[in-house]
Order: C-alpha cells, then structure tokens, then sequence
C-alpha cells in the first residue's frame, strides 16, 4: 500500500523518491532502479511546453494522463497515454497515439517489485508499441490458485491440475 507516487521524466511511475536514470533496462533486475512501473521507460523530454501530465483520483482509481509526451530531444516525436491504478492492485496502461517518428523501439515496459526480484516485461527495445493498444496487469487471484502453477505439456501428454477454490 502506497500513499505516494512519483512520476519519473523518463517514462516510468515509482513509489519512492529515487531518480531512474533515462537509460531503459530490462525487467526485472535487481539494482538501485525498482519498485517502478515503465509505461514507456526511454530518454524522454516533458519538458516541452506542450507536454502535459494530469492525475486524478477517481472513486477506488488513480488516473494518470500523458499529453503530448516527447521523446528528446525537445522537438522530438511525441506519445499520448493514460495509466490506471486500480485499488485491486490491477495497472492498466493505455497508449493513445504516437506521433510519426516516435521511437517505438528502443524502450522498457512493464513492472518491478520493490527490491527487483520480480517483475513482469512487456517490452524490451522491441518491436511492440503501436496506436491504440492498452494492457491491463492483474494481481493474482485471491479466491482461485492451481497446483502446480506452472508446467510443460508435450504435444499428446496430460498432467493433472489441481485447482484450489477458497469460497469465502
């Protein structure tokens, strides 16, 4: 639970104070850079006077707006985009428009935990970015789980599942 949040220049939300460097890494890597989430970390510019970024706290949602976002240097492409924090612990990132030009390659998207353990990478210096596209990271489900959690399957096979359902 967080009562702070920090918007970082460089495309990236994070919990404490600390400055991310403009310089994209992947995720998740345990070194000084956590407990962030990367809506689009690269070498970015919202110092540009038509560069604007809005929050509001909508019901049980933490709605942040990215207008006209440039990349840098001031006078580069630019990107419009909304990120949603949710009180579910659920993150939508939302990515509007990206002007012609922008570098839709050389960024980081996703998130790290406050130490850098875990994480979950969306993108890395990757052809993946585009108009209109939005991702919703979910938190795990409180009420199902599954045994074992993760596994292979070969092409034929079966393996049993155990699915665990707390109905309270």
């Amino acid at each position: 639970d967080y009562t702070q949040f920090y918007i970082q220049s460089n495309g990236l939300v994070n919990f404490d104070d600390s400055y991310i460097t403009l310089t994209n890494y992947q995720i998740p890597l345990q070194d000084s850079y956590n407990n962030l989430i990367a809506w689009l970390w690269d070498d970015l510019d919202p110092a540009n006077a038509e560069t604007q970024v809005y929050y509001e706290t909508i019901g049980n949602m933490l709605v942040i707006q990215f207008n006209h976002y440039f990349e840098y240097p001031d006078g580069g492409a630019w990107v419009d985009a909304q990120m949603i924090l949710y009180a579910t612990g659920h993150i939508k990132i939302h990515y509007d428009y990206f002007e012609p030009g922008f570098d839709l390659v050389g960024c980081t998207v996703g998130i790290e935990n406050i130490d850098g353990t875990d994480g979950l990478q969306v993108a890395y210096n990757g052809a993946y970015l585009h108009d209109d596209p939005a991702l919703m990271f979910y938190r795990e489900s409180q009420w199902l789980s599954t045994n074992p959690t993760t596994g292979t399957i070969p092409p034929g096979g079966s393996m049993d599942i155990q699915a665990i359902v707390d109905a309270a």
